[in-house]
């Protein structure tokens, strides 16, 4: 007979290997309630200048966060993905200072503030283990700042693939080379500072140096080494603890 698996055991598996939670307080994190919903690709799961007494659990998808400025254009601030825990962070201030939608089809887990803390407040390792997932959701948008300012067009997207293909392949998303690509290039343009159309010139580059291939939302890095040197990519701001390397799975 099937053993059922807990909705949230990924993502309980992925805060308890990074931050060595025994496993009397992984099994308070799985006590802690929850609702889970399906998101639409585009949909909004946290609305800008909301209240908001929820933080978030990516079960399936991948989904983005974003800010809209007062003449309505867009800066997209972070991609999430399966097992990740956002909005951590607005329990403090129950107000949403961004958006969160849907990327993909996506399930979400919905977990109450009031429940988090409550749990944090009787086992502080995960109080502790939260905080660090937040700190590294930070160390990301840091190293995003330092591309957008810092570095050319072609070496922000080379730079922003190699993320997304570690990430991915963290999460157990990669096969055989190949991570999950379904930003359109309004999007990337939003997250890099570009414009799509020299984002699509930029895609073309990499397509003909051989870098990546791209085929039905599917992208495919062809010579790692050389993606990786032309977007200066050095993944310790992800602050994994292991070294993932670049081998298919």
């Amino acid at each position: 007979m099937p053993v059922d698996v807990h909705p949230l055991s990924g993502a309980i598996k992925k805060l308890a290997n990074e931050n060595y939670l025994s496993a009397t307080e992984q099994e308070a994190f799985s006590a802690i309630p929850y609702r889970i919903s399906d998101v639409e690709s585009g949909a909004y799961i946290l609305r800008q200048g909301n209240e908001t007494d929820m933080c978030f659990i990516i079960l399936m998808g991948l989904t983005f966060s974003n800010r809209i400025t007062g003449n309505g254009s867009r800066q997209i601030i972070a991609i999430n993905m399966r097992d990740d825990i956002v909005n951590v962070q607005s329990g403090l201030t129950n107000f949403a200072d961004h958006n969160i939608q849907a990327l993909s089809h996506s399930k979400i887990a919905y977990i109450s503030y009031n429940d988090i803390f409550q749990v944090v407040n009787e086992y502080p390792a995960i109080g502790r283990a939260l905080w660090r997932n937040t700190g590294i959701q930070l160390s990301i948008m840091q190293e995003w700042a330092v591309n957008m300012g810092r570095k050319s067009a072609k070496s922000r997207i080379c730079h922003f693939i190699c993320e997304l293909f570690i990430r991915q392949k963290k999460a157990d998303l990669m096969r055989k080379g190949t991570i999950a690509w379904p930003m359109t290039q309004d999007q990337i343009a939003d997250t890099l500072g570009l414009t799509a159309v020299h984002v699509s010139r930029i895609l073309k580059i990499l397509r003909t140096e051989r870098l990546i291939k791209i085929d039905k939302r599917v992208l495919t890095i062809m010579d790692w080494d050389a993606l990786r040197d032309a977007g200066d990519f050095r993944s310790a701001y992800l602050h994994y603890n292991e070294d993932l390397g670049v081998a298919e799975s």
